[in-house]
């Protein structure tokens, strides 16, 4: 669904921001936009996204040096450039060898900028079949994402994950060595709601942490001011 889809704003100009995060809002696509002198590597870190769309400008050098950066941390986030209109063909050249998936030169029609987001949305799609396992092993049970369903060694079914319960213990496997955020598992679970579930947040991990507790070494640790890690046998 779209409405599941978040969107990293990065630009100098915050009036194309704006923009563009109006435009998205309108097509049912949550997006957060970023000051052009914030860390573009640490917000990537503290969120899930499904598309970095940023500027590429001949006037900013550092926008190459971003850009790989950014695939340091992340080499499967779809980013779509928006190219200024005197952005050299080298430069555009440059940037898709840098990482950039899509450079799209002004001028430009928003409908076309939006069936190019489809195209990112489309890879991103791919990449989360490649990257995420439809189920796998939390200690001595079997964890059946697909069918939302917890297994023990026998292969009985120890209980039946609700959708909210299965999103929450997929992401923290998914993290396990480090830690998730408490707004990464609300975005990402709750969506443009997300503030308005806290307290949901709370009592969800609460159930996971006690079922998981009846496994020796198994346990969901909070991280103070940062959010939850799932811990798993040695």
């Amino acid at each position: 669904m779209l409405a599941e889809k978040h969107i990293l704003l990065y630009f100098r100009d915050a009036n194309l921001s704006s923009l563009l995060a109006e435009y998205l809002h309108s097509h049912g696509v949550a997006s957060t936009m970023l000051d052009i002198n914030s860390n573009i590597v640490t917000a990537l870190l503290s969120d899930n996204y499904h598309v970095l769309l940023m500027e590429l400008d001949p006037s900013i050098p550092s926008h190459l040096s971003d850009l790989r950066a950014i695939r340091l941390v992340s080499d499967r986030l779809p980013l779509l450039m928006i190219a200024s209109a005197d952005t050299s063909a080298q430069m555009a050249i440059d940037a898709y060898q840098c990482g950039a998936d899509i450079v799209l030169r002004r001028p430009f029609s928003l409908e076309e900028l939006w069936y190019r987001l489809q195209g990112c949305f489309r890879l991103y799609a791919v990449f989360e079949r490649q990257i995420r396992p439809m189920s796998y092993d939390i200690g001595s049970w079997h964890f059946d994402v697909e069918n939302r369903a917890l297994y023990n060694a026998q292969g009985q079914k120890v209980t039946q994950l609700t959708p909210i319960e299965t999103k929450i213990l997929d992401l923290l496997y998914s993290y396990v060595g480090t830690y998730v955020s408490r707004t990464l598992i609300l975005r990402s679970v709750w969506h443009h709601d997300f503030s308005s579930h806290s307290g949901s947040l709370d009592v969800y991990i609460t159930r996971l942490r006690n079922l998981l507790a009846r496994q020796q070494g198994v346990s969901i640790v909070a991280i103070r001011s940062l959010g939850y890690r799932l811990v798993l046998p040695r």
